[in-house]
């Protein structure tokens, strides 16, 4: 399997290298009470929950930030900070902006980013994961306006995006590749489902699985009409994904737009995981590809779920 919770596509989640000195004492603090031994407590807190899933991290995060962060974004606030205490803040908006996919975080990074502009304290690295940042919540137009006024870096373009008209309401979405246009195109999913395989294009992992199941015709067959979803990202896979579905068109990539649509996915940081649904209903999950018998293994769960015969 391959972990995107806290590296998500080569985004490093760690924290700057001015923590390090005080990591230990953090660590070992049993009641955090400065912002730097708060942010140690975030995210060892937060981390433990992600064994459990993604969905179990993000509401610790939620409720960590809000109880341990929640009164540290005000104006005022961010103006008694010290430079490096309002980069530990910025630092703690983006990593909860990661593990929650939940852009209300934009507005507490956007504060403290202004804080570190108005004293002449930003840099490139700053205004190249603002712009990440707005690309992983989805914030595509606000992205290309960012962009815009920052022409001094340069940033990765972002695919153009653009919808179907008429998305029906509370049915998933996913970005997938436009084949009418050099981009994306947001559809929605609105036939049964029987198998959304989460999947990452760079995991190799989900390439074994992938392999079994190109290999097998039976496997092949029950997966004809499998949804395959990257992880949320940034879109800095875009060609990655475009690359996949080059090279395996029964198995076309797409990209998940955000998770709150989807929620029977509960891990989504972690690749290869296959759900199983039945009349609409999920009833199996299949994850943490393993290094040996991962055909049986999968198939077997197939059998359990009710898709696949004995044979």
């Amino acid at each position: 399997m391959k972990l995107y919770l806290w590296t998500i596509l080569g985004i490093s989640m760690t924290m700057p290298i001015q923590w390090a000195a005080a990591a230990a004492a953090a660590a070992a603090a049993d009641n955090p009470v400065s912002l730097l031994e708060r942010s140690f407590e975030f995210d060892r807190s937060v981390k433990a929950f992600s064994t459990e899933s993604s969905r179990a991290a993000a509401s610790e995060a939620r409720r960590q930030f809000a109880q341990w962060f929640g009164d540290d974004y005000s104006d005022i606030k961010l103006a008694e900070q010290t430079d490096d205490d309002l980069q530990v803040l910025y630092d703690i908006a983006e990593h909860a902006l990661f593990v929650t996919l939940d852009p209300g975080y934009i507005e507490n990074a956007r504060r403290a980013f202004e804080e570190l502009q108005r004293r002449n304290a930003t840099n490139s690295v700053h205004l190249m994961r603002f712009y990440d940042m707005l690309a992983m919540a989805r914030m595509f137009p606000e992205a290309q306006r960012f962009a815009q006024a920052h022409p001094e870096i340069e940033y990765r373009p972002l695919p153009g995006v653009r919808e179907e008209n008429e998305l029906p309401v509370g049915v998933p979405t996913v970005l997938k590749i436009d084949a009418d246009a050099p981009g994306l195109v947001r559809v929605a999913v609105d036939d049964p489902m029987k198998i959304v395989a989460i999947v990452h294009p760079q995991c190799g992992f989900a390439l074994q699985a992938l392999g079994e199941i190109e290999r097998d015709p039976l496997l092949a067959s029950v997966f004809a009409d499998a949804l395959w979803i990257t992880p949320p990202s940034d879109l800095r896979d875009f060609e990655q994904v475009r690359q996949w579905n080059h090279d395996h068109p029964a198995s076309q990539m797409t990209m998940m737009y955000r998770p709150e649509e989807w929620p029977e996915i509960d891990q989504w940081g972690m690749t290869p995981a296959f759900y199983f649904f039945r009349d609409g209903k999920l009833v199996g999950v299949f994850s943490a590809w393993p290094d040996e018998n991962g055909h049986d293994k999968l198939v077997a769960a197939l059998r359990e779920a009710g898709l696949m015969e004995n044979r």
